[in-house]
């Protein structure tokens, strides 16, 4: 098992876009961690599409090429979905 540092840069109940030092590659599954104040949310997941965007600097990885992931989560229980309704999701005011 590879574990690797990401940003998330978009999150809703279905799915997260994320950016990361090394490719995804697509149709692959993975596995989404996210430590919050509140508590830790994960999820499996599908990688739907991975692309380079930009050179730059990761923190823990350094500089180079970051891609951008576009993930699927798969079937969420009930109460992950509510955990991640309740401190992450917002609705439209």
């Amino acid at each position: 098992m590879t574990i690797q540092s990401a940003r998330v840069l978009n999150i809703s109940s279905r799915g997260a876009q994320i950016e990361v030092a090394r490719a995804l590659p697509p149709a692959g599954m993975c596995d989404l961690r996210i430590q919050f104040e509140e508590g830790e949310f994960a999820a499996h997941a599908t990688v739907l599409r991975c692309t380079a965007v930009e050179l730059g600097t990761n923190d823990t990885e350094g500089s180079g090429v970051l891609y951008r992931a576009g993930l699927q989560f798969g079937d969420l229980d009930p109460e992950s979905l509510a955990w991640l309704s309740a401190n992450v999701l917002y609705a439209d005011a």
